[in-house]
């Protein structure tokens, strides 16, 4: 799993980035921030046997010094109080694994004796008193109740795949956006967010800096804000084409980015949608359901 890109990890115009022995041993599913900080926690396998990797990101230089207490706990099931641990790790323990690092962070590992097996979790605890829990991984999944973001046979991201470019999990635009990061348009190097302020429901729109030529290609395309996914592509409380878009002065080094501000007040189970034109059939792109 490659958690960036370049110019050089595409492939027939298309990013390349959920692929590799990494997004596989964990069940194909991509790491848990944890919270208040640059790194993020993922529970994997090897050898029939749950394991832990860390994310820390290469400008979290002290981070052995924030973390000197904390502990990665190995759970049998997700119900287990946080004292229940099958058994742990100290997180300064980990080993560096030199074969994974990349460009902008670190991977650490650590084995455990635990086997895995549905239900299986980890938890990152800042410190020894049980209650600090800054990361926890959704209970491990046997293969056939997998639901993959991915084609299996070519790792592609689906019309509703979530992009994993590490900006997306540092920046406070990761918060308002209920932890949840962009979702990839389907054929384009662009991505959808919802996201909340001042209590209503807004669009976040990330385009590529290298897609010159987006608002051409995307002339009649528009927003829908809908207060159900139940809702047809014709049912929205309001949308907004993207000329009404307000371009944000603090993009990222990838991303231009554009936000509208709807008057949906945010509530459990409002989408938005991508839609291509004004056939209503064309759906590029649609947000969970906010939760």
């Amino acid at each position: 799993m490659q958690l960036y890109t370049s110019e050089s990890n595409y492939h027939d115009g298309k990013p390349v980035t959920w692929y590799g022995p990494e997004f596989d041993e964990a069940n194909r599913v991509i790491p848990i921030r944890i919270k208040g900080f640059d790194a993020s926690l993922q529970l994997y396998t090897k050898d029939g046997k749950a394991c832990a990797r860390l994310y820390i990101k290469k400008t979290f230089r002290n981070w052995k010094d924030v973390f000197y207490n904390s502990w990665v706990g190995f759970y049998k099931r997700s119900q287990h109080k946080n004292t229940d641990y099958y058994n742990y790790k100290d997180a300064v323990d980990f080993a560096l694994i030199d074969s994974t690092t990349r460009e902008n962070y670190d991977i650490y590992q650590s084995n455990s004796s635990l086997t895995i097996a549905p239900g299986v979790q980890i938890r990152f605890l800042l410190d020894g008193k049980y209650d600090k829990v800054l990361a926890q991984t959704t209970p491990w999944e046997s293969d056939e109740n997998v639901t993959s973001v991915c084609d299996k046979g070519n790792h592609q991201p689906d019309p509703s795949s979530i992009w994993s470019f590490p900006e997306f999990f540092y920046e406070p635009v990761y918060y308002d956006a209920n932890n949840v990061i962009p979702t990839k348009t389907l054929g384009y190097d662009a991505g959808l967010q919802l996201f909340t302020q001042d209590g209503y429901a807004c669009a976040r729109l990330y385009i590529k800096k290298t897609f010159k030529d987006w608002e051409d290609t995307f002339k009649s395309s528009w927003v829908g804000f809908y207060t159900s996914s139940q809702d047809t592509n014709k049912g929205y409380y309001t949308y907004e084409n993207f000329s009404k878009f307000e371009k944000m002065e603090s993009g990222s080094k990838n991303f231009d980015i554009y936000q509208y501000k709807s008057k949906l007040t945010i509530a459990s189970g409002v989408q938005i949608r991508f839609l291509k034109d004004n056939g209503y059939d064309e759906k590029l792109a649609e947000t969970e359901p906010w939760s």
